[in-house]
């Protein structure tokens, strides 16, 4: 329910087609949940269909949180059934020692993506997948020799020839930005950012519970914050206004040039989000946003 879209976008390229993705509902705290996620296997099973993946969040994109992942790659070995884990934001728990404990399970993944240009703020692009005896599986996938580039040429770096490992062939040197990040940073001061936002993020949303017009959706576990704005006149409106009234703060938020923030639908409803996902910033600038989140608010109620 909470996965990225690229899932939906991965069986339309695979020709699985959308009808063969189960989205698996998630709790009150917007986890997957895994007696849904037994129950989909079990229905498959009973129709005759294969299941061929299961894939947690690490990190969900509207939500920040992370599945229950020892639990599924429990269900996934149970099932035999290819475990993934889509780390694409929240991969980088694994630099902090202090949040490293909330993957737990990743390690038994057969595949896990991470983006470094996510949560270690590497330019655009820089996507990686990473998988148990990677190097075997991507080339038995995608190995193909043309005429003109046979391995008989020699040479040390022949095993280096990537286009043999995935979809691409001449790829651009982005492995090279990453490195350079790691050797700038290294984990101990990736560590300490990741610490800080995440950090920022539970001042953020005490200080938020503390605005009256203001109501939390969901828990804090990497560095996004879901809540709604609920001022008091709100309570008459619609679903469907209350939606729209999410949209029409964020508009204002970003149209004053001050801050930029996002909204999100969970279990159905219309909420604003917030990703602290810069390593400058700091709590005075959480304060402004609040200030400028309270004054919006006032201001736009003020035009209803």
């Amino acid at each position: 329910e909470q996965s990225h879209y690229s899932l939906e976008k991965s069986v339309d390229i695979l020709g699985i087609g959308r009808r063969n993705l189960r989205k698996i509902a998630t709790d009150e705290r917007f986890h997957l949940r895994l007696d849904e996620l037994r129950r989909e296997i079990e229905r498959d099973l009973a129709e005759g269909n294969i299941p061929v993946c299961v894939a947690g969040a690490a990190g969900a994109t509207s939500t920040g949180i992370v599945d229950p992942l020892a639990e599924l790659a429990d269900i996934a070995r149970e099932y035999k059934i290819w475990f993934h884990v889509d780390g694409a934001y929240g991969g980088a728990l694994a630099l902090s020692e202090k949040h490293r404990a909330k993957l737990r399970g990743i390690e038994r993944a057969d595949s896990v993506t991470i983006d470094p240009h996510k949560w270690l703020f590497v330019p655009f692009a820089a996507g990686a997948v990473l998988l148990k005896d990677g190097g075997r599986v991507l080339r038995d996938a995608f190995d193909i020799t043309p005429e003109y580039l046979s391995e008989e040429r020699g040479g040390a770096d022949v095993v280096f020839d990537f286009f043999r490992y995935g979809q691409l062939g001449t790829r651009r040197f982005n492995a090279l930005k990453v490195w350079m990040a790691l050797k700038t940073l290294g984990v101990r001061g990736y560590a300490e950012i990741i610490d800080r936002q995440i950090e920022l993020t539970h001042y953020f949303a005490a200080r938020l519970d503390e605005l009256v017009p203001f109501t939390r959706a969901g828990e804090i576990e990497t560095a996004v914050c879901c809540f709604r704005f609920t001022p008091s006149e709100s309570s008459a409106l619609t679903h469907a206004e209350q939606d729209a009234l999410q949209r029409a703060l964020q508009q204002r938020v970003e149209q004053s040039g001050e801050a930029w923030l996002s909204t999100t639908v969970l279990h159905g409803r219309r909420a604003l989000r917030v990703n602290i996902n810069s390593f400058l910033t700091e709590r005075r600038h959480i304060d402004d946003l609040l200030e400028l989140l309270r004054r919006e608010g006032r201001e736009l109620m003020k035009q209803k």
